[in-house]
């Protein structure tokens, strides 16, 4: 295995564009024509764009492809753990932040809509928020739509009150055409939520990472944690 550079997100044949040869080639990976020790380190995290941790898959492919034809979006983590995206102080509140990439590994600035679900049975009443748009309480927790603050930057913020709880975050991206019109095939989550319409795909509650609502969690019962989810100690 080669030392390799820094990837564009996408970019799994290391040519240094996300193009339908990246689908390409992380088919020929997941069917067993390319060999783990013919590729990079970096390569071979650059195919997992679930972020899920787990060996490249059709799911992973499915989303490649769905980037190129400019209906999902890709999450740009910057080699950092899912955990990176949420952050929590009794300070400074709980802001939820994202990198979002387009069809061509570019930051997604327009044609796209993030909201965050956060899972919780104790801050229901949270709805407060500074930077993003309280939506709607769930049968999980609360729906929260992200800000875009620029540079493919998606973000939400609030400064409580909060009640002590590890809650956990599922992130679903939306996209819309150039006439402003979202459609079913345009909706992805980071991983799950049983909200229409992910429901009749077969969606339940599954969060990207979890955090803790409090200076200390050891007591608490988590409301919603997947087995993919990361826990964020408070700072």
């Amino acid at each position: 295995t080669s030392t390799s550079t820094s990837l564009l997100v996408g970019d799994t044949n290391a040519d240094g564009v996300f193009d339908v040869g990246d689908v390409l080639f992380t088919q020929e990976y997941f069917v067993g024509k390319i060999k783990r020790s013919n590729i990079t380190n970096e390569q071979y995290l650059n195919m997992d764009v679930t972020l899920n941790g787990g060996d490249p898959d059709g799911v992973d492919i499915q989303l490649l492809l769905m980037a190129l034809t400019k209906k999902w979006r890709l999450i740009d983590l910057n080699n950092n753990p899912r955990s990176s995206i949420v952050n929590f102080s009794i300070n400074n509140g709980l802001t939820i932040s994202i990198n979002v990439k387009n069809s061509t590994s570019q930051p997604a600035e327009t044609q796209t809509i993030v909201k965050f679900e956060i899972g919780t049975n104790l801050n229901k009443n949270l709805t407060n928020f500074d930077i993003g748009v309280y939506k709607q309480i769930t049968n999980n927790g609360i729906l929260v739509e992200a800000i875009h603050i620029g540079d493919g930057i998606y973000q939400i913020h609030s400064s409580g009150p909060f009640i002590q709880e590890i809650v956990g975050i599922v992130i679903l991206i939306e996209t819309i055409d150039t006439f402003g019109i979202s459609s079913f095939e345009r909706k992805f989550p980071f991983y799950g939520t049983d909200l229409y319409p992910y429901n009749i795909s077969g969606f339940s509650f599954d969060p990207f990472v979890s955090v803790c609502l409090a200076n200390n969690c050891e007591s608490s019962t988590p409301s919603q944690t997947s087995s993919y989810s990361e826990t964020v100690s408070s700072t």
